[in-house]
Parts: C-alpha cells; structure tokens; sequence
C-alpha cells in the first residue's frame, strides 16, 4: 500500500482493515456501499460468529474419522465458511490451513479451521485474509 493510500484511510478504519485482512480496495468497496467504519466492524464480528456457529455445526456431523476424533471435509469447510472447495484445497497446499490425509482426502480439524476464522491479519504479510471476499459477498447480501 503506497503511502498515498495510507493516509486516505484514517487510523481506526486502518487498523480494522488490517486485523481483518481487508485491501484497501476492498475496504473504500464497504464504504461505498454506505458502511462506516463502526459498521463494518460490528458485521465483520457478528459474521464471525455466524461462521464458528456454522463449523460448529458441520463438526456434528463430519464426515471423517481418524481415531476417535471428527475431521472436517473441504465440502464442509466449504460450506461453512464461504470459500470455494479449491480455495481450502490450495489453502491447505500453501500451508495456510494444515490438514491430515484420510485415504485419498484431506480432513481438516475445526480447530485449524477456527484459526483461520479468528486470526488477526494484521501481523501477516501480505494482510489479506483469504476470507475477505466471503465476509463481502455476505455483507453485500443483507
């Protein structure tokens, strides 16, 4: 982000940007649509209840079991969390969302999957967040 940008965005809208793992093009999108700054925060937290309540919910009924404990498809990570199939698939490649082999599959534990949801982007490089365009594309719904 050019120095430029930065200084376009006062400091509590760039730190929500940042602890989301918005783009600062992303970010003028939710203000463009009539946002403010305390609005997309309180979405960006309710939205994230709404998708821990959703893991939570295909963790009852996994579709794996390794051991005696549940394991998540990408189906249902899918599902749950408004991410394509391939997007947790390439996730998992890249390193961003561990997951265990089940024969031919990968299960993933709510745990890791939980961490993704709750992470505070601020501190990765790039800061983005590859649930970002899920939280917009609900947010653009309501």
């Amino acid at each position: 982000m050019t120095v430029a940008k930065a200084e376009q965005l006062d400091d509590k809208a760039g730190i929500y940007r940042a602890k989301f793992g918005l783009t600062f093009n992303q970010w003028k999108h939710l203000q463009k649509l009539g946002y403010t700054t305390d609005q997309i925060a309180r979405y960006f937290y309710a939205w994230q209840r709404i998708v821990r309540r959703a893991i939570d919910r295909e963790y009852e009924n996994a579709d794996y079991r390794l051991g005696d404990q549940a394991f998540l498809s990408a189906t249902q990570v899918s599902r749950a969390t408004g991410l394509g199939q391939f997007h947790v698939c390439n996730l998992n490649h890249r390193g961003k969302l561990p997951g265990s082999k089940a024969g031919r599959y990968i299960a993933y534990d709510r745990e890791d999957v939980l961490a993704i949801v709750n992470r505070d982007w601020s501190d990765e490089e790039p800061k983005r967040s590859p649930l970002a365009a899920a939280f917009i594309s609900w947010l653009e719904m309501k």
